[in-house]
């Protein structure tokens, strides 16, 4: 599944990517498995891929300009818990 996701990455370069998980009938022993993979395997894997390519994400970049998006550093401060 990576490399197929890689494939498309590379190739389309996409704005955004969306992912749907568990369609289908499954048990839920096998949704939730499905679930686990996903965040732990799955989107870090695009991430990391993402990063190589050098595609932002979509709270890095303004679409309607496609210039980052700059941080506030006191909202990001806050959020790490340094306050």
């Amino acid at each position: 599944m990576i490399p197929k996701i890689c494939h498309v990455l590379e190739y389309i370069r996409p704005g955004s990517v969306f992912f749907w998980d568990g369609d289908g009938a499954m048990d839920h022993d096998d949704a939730m498995r499905s679930l686990r993979l996903m965040g732990e395997e799955v989107i870090p894997a695009v991430h990391e891929i993402a990063k190589e390519l050098e595609l932002p994400g979509s709270f890095e970049v303004d679409t309607a300009t496609g210039k980052p998006i700059e941080q506030d550093p006191a909202a990001t401060a806050g959020a790490a818990g340094d306050d």
